[in-house]
């Protein structure tokens, strides 16, 4: 499955359309093969964390939220302590971006009383593209640059 394109996190003009259109076709592109790895891969976690971050990056704020709502549900933190927290921590990022910044920094500042509620992108889940846009953000500074040692 592709990953979402590194491409998407950096900043480009405004007026630059044909890179405006490569990002929105990477996007669409990592959205179409995320769902149609979601049948293949019922179990996993980093499926719909890619879905949920193409959803976002694409302005989909609704379905990134319904993405991961759901993936919360299906691993809730009390039942899967890594999965759990990672789909949390998500979730922040995802209600930050929907312009729901009072919801998202409030988790976020909830996940730093959670064992391993501080991200991890070992996986290749999309997380990583998630933090180039947290850059500098002080809500999330301390789950990502000092995550705290529960």
């Amino acid at each position: 499955m592709a990953a979402v394109p590194h491409a998407i996190c950096h900043s480009y003009s405004a007026q630059d359309e044909a890179a405006a259109r490569r990002i929105g076709t990477a996007l669409r592109d990592a959205e179409r093969n995320a769902r149609e790895e979601l049948p293949r891969r019922p179990n996993s976690a980093e499926v719909p964390h890619k879905l949920a971050v193409a959803q976002s990056m694409l302005g989909e704020h609704a379905a990134a939220m319904a993405t991961i709502e759901a993936e919360r549900a299906r691993e809730p933190e009390s039942h899967h302590p890594v999965n759990g927290p990672a789909a949390s921590f998500l979730c922040s990022v995802v209600l930050v971006r929907a312009g729901r910044a009072a919801e998202g920094y409030a988790q976020a500042t909830r996940l730093l009383q959670v064992p391993f509620g501080a991200p991890i992108s070992i996986f290749n889940d999309g997380t990583a593209e998630m933090q180039l846009q947290l850059k500098d953000d002080p809500h999330h500074d301390p789950l990502i640059d000092h995550p705290p040692r529960l």
